[in-house]
């Protein structure tokens, strides 16, 4: 089965996830080097952070629910992300080591398409992991350690700052939700939307469908598309 073909709907919500992405990274980036500043932190940017990060994670449910892939296929469509999320850990450890990716978004979606098998075929499972995994994050969200594997799995830790961390605790329910969702809007393993798309959607499509891509390339374009921006202004100055 081609998800990208039949269920259009997954890659246009994907697509406007990744263009909701590429617009925070880059005012992020703008105050990461001083260009300008923008209190993205604050509570007036927080839902619509929280819907870029809930989308993708969500989508990584939802697409495993209607996933024919076996578990060797899921395997190694783990490995292929892992090797994007290694690949953002040594860039950012060569050029900002104070706040290298230890754990990110792309860390927590390999472990994600690794462990969401185990409830995929069970019912209600993925509604019962993803609020055991909030119960979990509630008890040790408060506990200190220095260990780093602690650090992943969602143990407080004051010593380490990161420029991308999602730790597995509580962040994996999303998924696990995701995949509760996907089965109950696709329980006939049918599109909701069973239409082609008008052609200018298609961009949009586009950039669901290559979202892992997208995600490993759109920084370093932000940044090169910045740095011109700056010799621009200097030239005419």
């Amino acid at each position: 089965m081609n998800i990208s073909k039949r269920f259009q709907e997954i890659d246009l919500f994907r697509g406007i996830a990744v263009i909701g992405m590429i617009f925070y990274h880059a005012i992020f980036a703008v105050n990461f080097f001083n260009i300008a500043q923008t209190n993205i932190f604050s509570d007036s940017w927080l839902p619509y952070l929280r819907f870029v990060q809930f989308s993708f994670l969500g989508l990584v449910g939802i697409s495993m629910a209607i996933s024919k892939k076996t578990y060797a296929g899921q395997v190694r469509r783990a490995l292929k992300i892992f090797a994007g999320a290694l690949a953002i850990t040594i860039v950012t450890y060569i050029f900002v080591p104070d706040y290298f990716v230890i754990f990110g978004i792309l860390h927590l979606i390999t472990v994600s398409v690794l462990i969401l098998p185990i409830a995929k075929n069970k019912k209600h499972m993925g509604l019962i992991f993803g609020l055991a995994a909030i119960t979990i994050w509630l008890f040790i969200k408060d506990i200190s350690s220095e260990n780093i594997f602690l650090f992943i799995l969602g143990f407080k830790n004051t010593t380490v700052s990161s420029l991308d961390y999602f730790s597995i605790f509580p962040w994996i329910s999303v998924p696990f939700f995701g995949l509760e969702i996907g089965h109950y809007l696709y329980k006939d393993n049918a599109p909701i939307i069973d239409t082609k798309f008008p052609k200018f959607l298609h961009p949009i499509l586009f950039l669901g469908r290559h979202s892992l891509v997208i995600y490993l390339i759109h920084i370093p374009i932000i940044i090169i598309l910045l740095f011109i921006c700056q010799t621009f202004l200097r030239v005419l100055q």
